[in-house]
């Protein structure tokens, strides 16, 4: 642990009633912009953004940590530091930085959740290796990481792979961002694990279908004063 992690209060960021917090990269972040309706319902929260790596995400894991006071965090990276343009970055890096953000959590607290990487069929460049064996060497690297620590993986990527290791061609629409396939798959296995934590909508989430009950209630009023 840091000692800047050292320095701040303990206690406050963890709320028992507060929204999951899904912390990642361009895949968190189209998945709550697209399924906002999904994750209104269970109470999630998601803090991502495009093009990062796991050292990127770490520098503001903490923030995003004081700002939400989740109940649950659920950390989805990797996959940028695979085949980014900002040069290569050795899996012991990549693990460097999620447990470092894992032993924040519980630091503060908060029980988290780990997605693996995801798989993909592109490349920077059209003379790299194929990213397969890496990503596969990165998600047992993980696994073994989170197990030491008991936080449980989410595997998004058996189900998303082809037998060579790539993306299903049918769940992406560019070889690396999820098409809406590809999203109900990770959906399928998010919920499944969900299943285990049960979902509290947020007050945000329960306002929403406040606004939305009172809105069809009003709607079924004007018809009926129309109709008479």
């Amino acid at each position: 642990m840091t000692g800047a992690m050292r320095a701040m209060p303990e206690a406050g960021l963890f709320r028992s009633d507060g929204p999951i917090l899904l912390i990642g990269d361009s895949l968190t972040e189209s998945w709550g912009l697209g399924r906002r309706a999904f994750f209104l319902r269970h109470g999630l929260v998601a803090h991502g953004v495009g093009g990062e790596t796991s050292g990127q995400i770490r520098l503001r894991f903490d923030a995003a940590l004081a700002a939400a006071r989740p109940r649950r965090v659920h950390l989805w990276c990797g996959l940028n530091d695979i085949f980014g343009p900002d040069g290569p970055v050795t899996l012991d890096e990549i693990a460097a930085n999620v447990a470092a953000m894992l032993d924040h959590a519980r630091a503060r607290g908060v029980p988290a959740w780990l997605g693996a990487v995801t798989p993909t069929r592109a490349r920077l460049r059209a003379s790299d290796p194929p990213p397969a064996p890496r990503i596969i060497a990165l998600n047992r690297l993980l696994r073994r990481l989170a197990d030491a620590r008991g936080v449980p993986v989410i595997d998004y990527h058996t189900p998303l792979r082809t037998g060579s290791g790539g993306i299903r061609p049918a769940l992406t629409w560019d070889g690396i961002h999820l098409n809406a396939a590809g999203t109900a798959v990770v959906e399928a296995c998010f919920l499944a694990r969900l299943g285990g934590a049960p979902a509290r909508p947020s007050v945000r989430a329960r306002a929403y279908r406040c606004r939305d009950a009172l809105a069809a209630g009003l709607t079924r009023i004007a018809g009926s004063a129309a109709r008479s």
